[in-house]
């Protein structure tokens, strides 16, 4: 979402049917920030990406984020994020007070384009409104709402966009791929080959998975491979050509190139932050 402000707007307490609006924010994570350490809130947290990647921890979920990602996390509830990529993510905060039956556990949806489209003209008025008076009007107060609602309603909706309830991945083709990816050797890795297996064109698998996850089978196939080097780097018994070769890659030179692009830290100073 290009052109979009910096925003933020606290001591909000708009109320409607429901849930309480306490705090809205739109920022980035800074450029040297790669990862935002566990943290826990007494107000329940919608988070919404409206650019950049990685991967939110929820408590024990490791959830892929991406363009268009919503996660619903209930108040008392640990995570932390870890960027992906050298672009800093453009993220949505929503604090709130809901009923307790609304965001009991964990929620994760795919916003669709109609919802997104929406939210960024919302934020798009808000922000411009903020750098013209400093009090909060009522007009302002129900926009603040609105995007709430609809972020609410989106994590309510179930359907094609569903990731995780609490227990991680479960969409009918994300998970195929999965076992595909678990069953083969990484070096055959590509989505031709995803989608030979699965007996399916690759633009139609793709479209499929974007309406499950937001991500292509490439996109999976590279988040798979970067969550097998992560975790082989944290297991100190294993030396870094061996975790390497694991995920597909025999030059170890290579590999250190590959790792420090996707998670702008090399191999050594990875184990070092996250060895067990």
């Amino acid at each position: 979402m290009k052109g979009l402000r910096p925003l933020l707007l606290e001591d909000l307490q708009i109320a409607a049917p429901g849930l309480t609006v306490l705090r809205l924010c739109v920022n980035r994570h800074l450029p040297e920030t790669h990862w935002v350490r566990s943290h826990r809130h007494r107000y329940a947290q919608i988070l919404a990406y409206l650019s950049g990647s990685g991967w939110q921890l929820v408590e024990e979920e490791r959830i892929p984020v991406s363009t268009g990602r919503i996660i619903g996390i209930p108040a008392g509830v640990s995570h932390a994020f870890e960027k992906e990529r050298a672009r800093s993510p453009l993220c949505l905060v929503v604090d709130l007070k809901m009923e307790s039956n609304r965001l009991a556990k964990l929620q994760t949806r795919i916003l669709n384009a109609e919802a997104r489209a929406e939210i960024q003209s919302c934020l798009t008025w808000l922000a411009k409104q903020r750098s013209e008076r400093g009090m909060l009007r009522v007009r302002e107060a129900g926009v603040v709402l609105q995007v709430a609602g609809l972020l609410a309603e989106s994590l309510a909706t179930s359907g094609s966009g569903e990731l995780s309830s609490g227990r991680g991945a479960s969409s009918r083709f994300v998970e195929r791929v999965r076992k595909y990816l678990c069953a083969t050797e990484p070096d055959i890795w590509n989505g031709e080959a995803v989608a030979e297996a699965l007996d399916m064109q690759r633009d139609h698998l793709n479209r499929l998975l974007k309406q499950e996850c937001g991500l292509t089978a490439g996109q999976l196939i590279a988040e798979h491979r970067l969550d097998l080097a992560r975790r082989g780097l944290e297991s100190s018994g294993r030396e870094i050509q061996e975790v390497a070769v694991s995920v597909g890659m025999l030059d170890r030179n290579y590999f250190a190139r590959w790792f420090r692009k996707q998670t702008g830290l090399t191999p050594s100073v990875w184990r070092r932050r996250h060895g067990r």
